[in-house]
């Protein structure tokens, strides 16, 4: 019986042990270390359930067979001498390794045998010929086994030899596979005698199942083609059933050839009646199967009509609806433009609002008031420090200059409109000059300073002439003393 290697896992340790013995003269594991407290016990013991299930003990027999030894020496000693067991165990743990690495070896050595191996495995060749696959895996021990005491002994005519077995497995496995339920049927069908009424047809059955057997031989990839030929046998079997039973009702009736006739004339009547309603029976087998095919013809004629009527019944539907899809398209696509135009110009608007209010957080209250014009930015900077009659920028300056270069780059495209502007005390042609100088240098900072192209920048004075406060007051003076910063956008924000 087969057992797979999820199920084996489940077995206890005796099973495994059987297991072993069964197909190996490997030494056994005792048990499992389940009640064992020696970590080293328990971890060889998985390491040695890896290696099985890793086919460790067919390329590597010997090295395995040594971790096995030192496990099953290592339980023995566990309760009288666990210093001792733990070190059993610990050389088993390094044979389990060099088990490991020599099987990885074998397998380079022994590819061949161990793609036949594992073919025969993917057609179920270690179930459905499970004496004959152990029997061959015995012979890869023994093989490897020899490799593994002797690197240079030349086994190859050995080798040779079981890849071929193994390939055998895979080939008959396929066979029992593929054909396995046409040949029980055929099997069977002779065993009731079905040959003795239908024995032409069951001889196509059988022909169909050698065909799929010579597939196979000639070319085991085609396992597709190979199936559809039995697959053909089991239908001939079916076939010959049916008309063995159809034979020994006549038997019983004790039909002659004229009733079998008649019988079958009768059946073919029924059949066709809705496209045939009388079938000149009287004029011979030729004549009716002319007026069976006419009849048939016809149908296929009327059938192919129809399909062009209904063809050119949903042109018709479909040019009749086209002219308004189109006229719905263009609508849809007005309303998409429209759509898109606003949704767009929302986002513009939104995104400098970001913008904006991004730049309004740089300034402080004393520093500057920040205004949104539609798409545009104003800076109010009254917080500028020059020295009386002076147009020079000071360092007091350089911090809020470099929070109003922030703001520019804000609006990667925008144009920059810097005016300079007065109280009304002194001499309007000075303040005029004054306004316009600091506005200037304001400008060559913003260029040198904070790299923005000068092309992008205007400046302008406008002396005492746009005041924004009373000029009667020392508060109203001071906030006309200040520096503007427009900042001109485009209303599509990059």
């Amino acid at each position: 019986m087969f057992i797979s290697k999820k199920l084996y896992r489940l077995f206890t340790a005796s099973s495994l042990a059987l297991a072993i013995a069964a197909c190996s003269s490997t030494p056994v594991l005792k048990q499992e270390p389940a009640a064992v407290s020696l970590d080293e016990a328990k971890q060889l013991y998985a390491q040695m359930e890896t290696a099985r299930d890793n086919d460790v003990h067919l390329y590597a027999p010997d090295a395995y067979g040594k971790a096995v030894e030192a496990y099953n020496e290592a339980l023995d000693l566990s309760r009288s001498k666990p210093t001792v067991a733990a070190a059993k165990a610990q050389a088993g743990l390094t044979y389990a390794a060099q088990a490991e690495k020599q099987a990885d070896a074998a397998r380079g050595k022994l590819q061949a045998i161990a793609n036949a191996r594992q073919a025969a495995i993917a057609v179920s060749g270690d179930e459905l010929l499970g004496d004959e696959f152990a029997s061959a895996d015995k012979q890869l021990r023994d093989i490897a086994g020899q490799l593994e005491k002797q690197p240079g002994a030349d086994n190859s005519k050995a080798q040779t030899a079981l890849a071929g077995v193994y390939r055998d497995i895979e080939l008959r496995s396929l066979k029992l596979d593929v054909t396995g339920k046409a040949r029980k049927a055929i099997e069977q069908a002779r065993k009731e005698d079905i040959d003795d009424r239908a024995p032409k047809t069951l001889r196509v059955a059988e022909e169909e199942m050698l065909l799929a057997l010579s597939t196979l031989e000639n070319d085991r990839t085609q396992q597709e083609k190979a199936r559809r030929h039995a697959n053909s046998a089991l239908t001939q079997v079916q076939h010959a059933r049916a008309i063995a039973a159809q034979a020994a009702d006549f038997d019983a009736k004790d039909a002659s050839l004229e009733d079998i006739l008649l019988w079958h004339e009768a059946r073919l009547a029924e059949a066709v009646q809705p496209v045939v309603p009388e079938i000149p029976f009287e004029k011979g087998p030729a004549q009716v199967k002319e007026s069976i095919n006419e009849a048939l013809n016809r149908l296929q004629q009327e059938k192919l009509t129809l399909r062009h009527a209904l063809a050119e019944a949903e042109v018709r539907e479909v040019q009749s609806a086209a002219s308004l899809e189109t006229m719905k398209q263009e609508m849809d696509q007005k309303l998409l433009a429209v759509q898109l135009e606003t949704d767009a110009a929302k986002r513009a608007s939104e995104e400098i609002q970001r913008r904006f209010e991004f730049v309004q957080e740089l300034f402080t209250l004393t520093e500057a008031d920040v205004y949104r014009q539609n798409a545009n930015v104003l800076i109010r900077a009254h917080g500028f420090k020059f020295a009386s009659g002076s147009s020079e920028v000071q360092r007091d300056n350089v911090t809020l200059l470099n929070k109003i270069i922030d703001a520019i780059e804000a609006f990667p495209n925008c144009k920059i409109r810097i005016s300079g502007h007065t109280d009304n005390r002194g001499d309007r042609a000075l303040n005029q000059s004054l306004s316009e100088k600091r506005a200037s240098n304001v400008a060559s900072f913003l260029a040198n300073v904070g790299s923005i192209d000068s092309s992008r920048i205007e400046a302008e004075g406008f002396g005492a002439s746009r005041p924004v406060a009373n000029n009667d007051t020392k508060e109203g003076r001071a906030a006309n003393r200040r520096v503007e910063v427009l900042i001109i956008n485009d209303a599509n924000l990059p």
